[in-house]
């Protein structure tokens, strides 16, 4: 009896333990990015606290910056978060141009209360 209940603790010792090692192996969910290492942490716990209406508005955006032809290229150095169904947008765009109307354009898609828009403008 003692033997078996000491296998049994140590089993479940284990099985925390590898539950922990997957956790640190996870990624961020699809479409999430994660940028630098500075940035790292708060990235991630931005994605984490998305609601299911967040991720899907997210993915809206997403979706329609990458669909139109105007933003599509722009749209690969554009991250998308969503937190309370207001947009973050994070990345470098090649003008003050470029910042105001991808903004302007995110506003009027569906489901988005506001932009926060964090664009930075390339110094080329």
């Amino acid at each position: 009896m003692r033997y078996t209940l000491a296998a049994l603790a140590a089993l479940c010792v284990f099985a925390v333990g590898c539950k922990e090692v997957e956790k640190k192996n996870e990624k961020p969910a699809e479409g999430h990015q994660v940028g630098n290492a500075s940035s790292n942490n708060a990235t991630v716990k931005m994605a984490q606290n998305e609601t299911e209406t967040d991720r899907q508005i997210s993915q809206s955006v997403r979706k329609a910056l990458a669909d139109n032809a105007m933003y599509s290229q722009l749209a690969k150095n554009v991250r998308v978060h969503t937190r309370d169904g207001v947009v973050h947008l994070r990345g470098t765009v090649n003008s003050n141009q470029d910042k105001q109307n991808i903004a302007a354009f995110v506003n009027k898609i569906p489901g988005v209360k506001r932009v926060e828009n964090y664009l930075d403008v390339s110094s080329k």
